[in-house]
């Protein structure tokens, strides 16, 4: 297919333009005094008041006048201004109406042909808040050299999830690490799991804070922003990321966000898929920075021009990189993927999921049953294997640029450390396949009622790891839906830290099942649970582990009301 001359979408100079912002002083002859010994502002609110100015002068014509009146706030002043820039950030009059407003001065806006077209401020490489200019978001953090093999169990992890990569597959298995540990996870608003993505890491607003205990596990859709990052999770966490073949994923999300019908393509499947790579730039015109309802499907910030890069860091003004030369496009793609490199040590690939999980076992000392996982939300169409002609995928290729050179890159990473491993590593991924197929078949029985398969299975010592069991018990939380992963982590959370618990209708009814009315008298979000998104037998478990209700009395319900928990029923045949 010939490809069009088109004017860049972005400047060749965008790169060398690309550093702090700096004030211009010819507009007045002054600016805004912040210096690191400010009794005002302190320095971590500096990038944040950089982007805010850069915003504000881009639309007022008389921002001096502001920028006076910004010199004396303290930093609790800052933060209500920014929680009130990101709610207006795509709406930038409103924004300047409102700054005018709070601080009492006539700002002047920018005749409309003056001032830069309104789209941009959508386009800002994060939301003022997080206060990073391009060159900030691209800097990386040298927290891969840092770090020191392990010789016991790191519990730390920071997993930014990413759309259609195996994310929930992933997030289930650390929900039952964390669960097992009694770990503390970043949950975002209390039952709207999406509330962290894409720019949310508010605490209070978007996620409850912990008062007592830092945060052990981060694996919520969010937008990877290293500097954010760092601020919420412990110095000593692991930065966990994955990636999937971009046309793959490309299809997968085509296919689970219904894209002929976001773009109005009539043609469906491969069909469509053909109609869109004729002219992309036709069809994907706008990024989805916008998340307010936090239900639902959050469709991702972008939707096929790189979006896992995006999802992991990249400024969305890099992004749309499609008719930028090869030069230009490259030297993108090189500084993200170095920044990446520097951040995460372990960049799993989904097509080769079980060897990425041995080598994510090595590097956090895990065990064999800590990486044992369920399959989730694994889509499944008619087209998933067609493919479309070669020109096509070339169009693609560079469409999302940056996702196919991070992916190659890091796919050829991946396959070195697995040469590094050399044959004892080979070994041990087969080891652990083997183990991942009897757990998953013995689980499955179990679930059915089988008693053919026994009620423990032991899987024997090896050169990798100790003997170890799993019965029951562990296929409940093996095979925990995420909504009761997300429920029992929130209570758990909630009796800690003392959260306030409305008052619940459910605790007025009158149960005669003492195992329902068991769970009605402990359980702090009844709705919840009452109602089918955790397995009462399991609840139950969790209230004993917890140490809520006894021993004794779980097992005097399991036996009662749920007898199969325990094989009982075989042993009446």
């Amino acid at each position: 297919m010939a490809v069009k001359n088109h004017q860049p979408l972005i400047p060749e100079a965008l790169l060398e333009k690309m550093r702090h912002y700096k004030y211009d002083e010819t507009r007045s002859g002054r600016k805004p005094k912040i210096t690191s010994n400010s009794t005002y502002v302190t320095n971590d609110n500096h990038s944040q008041l950089k982007m805010m100015f850069t915003v504000v002068r881009k639309y007022v014509s008389n921002s001096d006048v502001l920028f006076h009146k910004l010199r004396g706030i303290n930093n609790d002043q800052l933060k209500q201004i920014l929680d009130v820039m990101q709610a207006y950030r795509s709406q930038p009059e409103k924004a300047i109406r409102y700054l005018g407003t709070r601080f009492g001065v006539e700002l002047k806006m920018r005749p409309r042909e003056d001032s830069v077209n309104l789209s941009a401020l959508k386009k800002l490489p994060h939301p003022p808040l997080y206060g990073s200019t391009v060159e900030e978001a691209m800097v990386p953090e040298l927290r891969v050299q840092n770090m020191k093999q392990c010789t016991t169990e790191r519990t730390r992890v920071a997993f930014p999830k990413l759309h259609k990569v195996a994310g929930d597959t992933i997030k289930g298995m650390l929900h039952r690490f964390g669960y097992e540990r009694n770990l503390t996870f970043l949950l975002p608003k209390p039952f709207l799991s999406s509330c962290t993505y894409p720019w949310n890491l508010y605490p209070g607003t978007n996620y409850p804070p912990s008062k007592t205990k830092s945060f052990d596990i981060l694996t919520y859709h969010t937008v990877y922003d290293s500097k954010k990052f760092g601020e919420i999770m412990p110095k000593d966490t692991v930065y966990l990321a994955i990636l999937r073949e971009p046309f793959s994923h490309f299809k997968s999300v085509w296919h689970f966000y219904g894209l002929s019908s976001e773009f109005g393509i009539m043609s469906k499947g491969t069909e469509g898929i053909t109609t869109f790579l004729q002219d992309p730039e036709r069809y994907d015109t706008k990024f989805y920075v916008e998340n307010k309802s936090c239900r639902g499907k959050i469709q991702p910030v972008s939707l096929t021009r790189n979006p896992l890069s995006v999802d992991l860091g990249l400024p969305l003004e890099l992004a749309t990189i499609y008719r930028q030369n090869d030069s230009e496009k490259n030297k993108v793609a090189d500084m993200f993927i170095q920044k990446i490199e520097s951040e995460f040590p372990l960049v799993m690939i989904m097509e080769h999921f079980d060897e990425s999980l041995v080598l994510f076992k090595r590097l956090m000392c895990w065990s064999h049953k800590d990486i044992i996982y369920k399959r989730r939300n694994s889509g499944k169409y008619l087209y998933k294997r067609d493919d479309v002609p070669e020109y096509l995928r070339e169009v693609h290729k560079q469409w999302s640029h940056v996702d196919y050179a991070l992916y190659e890159h890091f796919y050829k990473v991946f396959r070195d450390k697995l040469q590094e491993g050399g044959q004892d590593l080979a070994e041990e991924i087969e080891h652990f396949k083997k183990i991942q197929l009897r757990v998953s078949y013995f689980c499955d029985q179990l679930s059915h009622g089988a008693c053919d398969v026994g009620h423990r299975l032991v899987i024997e010592a090896s050169k990798w790891d100790k003997e170890f069991h799993v019965d029951k018990d562990f296929c409940l939380r093996f095979e925990r839906e995420l909504k009761c992963e997300y429920v029992i982590a929130a209570e758990r959370q909630a009796r800690v830290e003392h959260w306030p618990v409305h008052y619940n209708k459910y605790k007025d009814t009158f149960i005669e099942n003492e195992s329902r009315a068991t769970i009605q008298k402990n359980c702090l979000f009844c709705e919840r649970t009452q109602y089918g998104m955790c397995l009462s037998v399991d609840y139950l478990n969790y209230l004993a582990a917890d140490g809520i209700i006894s021993k004794e009395k779980l097992r005097e319900l399991r036996t009662r009301y749920y007898p199969k928990s325990y094989n009982l029923h075989c042993k009446a045949k």
